[in-house]
């Protein structure tokens, strides 16, 4: 296995400063395309649904608090 290489504390701080500016970057455009999927439109549910955990499954998970 291929390690990183050994640098000084400065060397290591410029590297991280560079990667930061991209991580912040992928951030924003995750954000985008995040608020872009939030923002289609919506189709009515044409079928029923239904629950085979029943009743008591999902008054016990709301009473917890969740």
């Amino acid at each position: 296995m291929n390690r990183p290489q050994v640098v000084s504390p400065a060397e290591w701080e410029a590297a991280r400063a560079e990667l930061l500016v991209r991580e912040k970057e992928a951030t924003r455009a995750r954000d985008a395309l995040v608020a872009e999927r939030r923002r289609l439109p919506m189709g009515r549910v044409m079928s029923d649904y239904g629950f085979d955990a029943g009743d008591e499954v999902f008054r016990t998970y709301f009473a917890a608090g969740r």
